[in-house]
């Protein structure tokens, strides 16, 4: 399978969201071109923009502060291929519709969101759920070390869904007809 050339990441400055943002730089790194579009889901207060670390900022601070917090981290991880490029978003609205509304405007080819190290009882959390539900494009979902979710049998009607144990390197792309765990990962 090639890497996808135009990947969104959505990104709070959440651990989850930093293993996401990771794997697409990995999964982009061999490119000669492509884009990592990040988003941050925000929201409007007396004209001001509040950050998802609780901070209120005036739009161009909150896109320039975006822009210099990913870019940072990528430039630390430094394997960031030349020809790639990050755009950063600032999106309010409720999440999953959000972030699905911005993936077909940008017509990514991949939306990579992260799953919290504090998952319930080894479910997916309820928007990562909705995303690989409802989305019409490729979802992945990074998922901490140990933590392979019980949950995600039957969740999505799309050609494509997968899921990554980050650590492990363990990666399953899943028909979306699956119920159960494959052999492999029991």
């Amino acid at each position: 399978m090639r890497s996808a050339e135009s990947i969104l990441v959505a990104y709070d400055g959440s651990p989850a969201s930093e293993r996401a943002l990771k794997a697409a730089v990995r999964q982009t790194s061999t490119l000669s071109q492509g884009v990592i579009h990040v988003v941050s889901l925000v929201e409007p207060v007396g004209g001001r923009l509040l950050m998802p670390d609780g901070r209120l900022y005036e739009r161009w601070a909150a896109l320039d502060c975006l822009r210099l917090t990913v870019a940072e981290l990528v430039r630390a991880w430094g394997n960031k291929a030349p020809g790639v490029s990050l755009a950063a978003h600032l999106r309010s609205g409720e999440p999953v519709i959000t972030i699905l509304q911005l993936a077909e405007k940008l017509n990514v080819d991949l939306v990579l969101v992260g799953e919290s190290d504090t998952a319930m009882h080894g479910e997916l959390s309820p928007i990562n759920r909705e995303l690989l539900r409802l989305s019409s494009r490729p979802v992945r979902v990074e998922v901490p070390a140990g933590h392979l979710p019980t949950n995600f049998g039957a969740i999505s009607s799309r050609p494509l869904f997968s899921l990554r144990q980050t650590a492990r390197g363990m990666k399953s792309a899943l028909p979306t007809n699956h119920k159960t765990l494959p052999p492999s990962l029991q």
